[in-house]
């Protein structure tokens, strides 16, 4: 049984990034259960947990904000017993002001029973990267751009 939940952990750890990597509102709902959190860290970015709803409010507001999206998976470990799994990543984009973007992240995934769908992501993000972005993507909201 340990094994079978381990291996749809990393599965849907595989489908969470690539899900990401589409940068498209539907396929990252997709994974969520209905009772899951999303967490954004650091404290210092001052975002509140969301609801699967407040998610794809906020989602659906940076969607047009980045295209060619590419995430990868540096570093994963999972506890089954615990039904979580941490993973390092880094994702490159081109914005929608058509400079090239680039982040890092920590997520850590917490599941469902079956390990199939994921009922809290807690997100770490480069905090400096990230407020440089929103300062961008105002720019560009400004323009018209988003």
């Amino acid at each position: 049984m340990s094994i079978d939940l381990g291996t749809a952990m990393r599965e849907t750890s595989n489908a969470f990034l690539a899900a990401f990597a589409t940068w498209k509102t539907g396929p990252i709902m997709a994974l969520r259960a209905p009772e899951c959190v999303h967490d954004m860290l650091p404290a210092s970015l001052n975002r509140p947990s969301k609801n699967n709803e407040q998610f794809r409010a906020y989602f659906n507001g940076v969607e047009r904000a980045m295209h060619d999206v590419k995430m990868e998976m540096h570093d994963y470990f999972a506890s089954v017993e615990d039904r979580r799994a941490w993973f390092h990543t880094t994702l490159t984009a081109t914005a929608v002001d058509g400079e090239a973007y680039d982040n890092e992240y920590m997520f850590v995934l917490t599941f469902d029973e079956e390990g199939r769908k994921v009922t809290r992501v807690l997100e770490m993000l480069d905090s400096v990267k990230t407020q440089a972005i929103y300062a961008r993507l105002a720019k560009a909201r400004e323009k018209g751009l988003l």
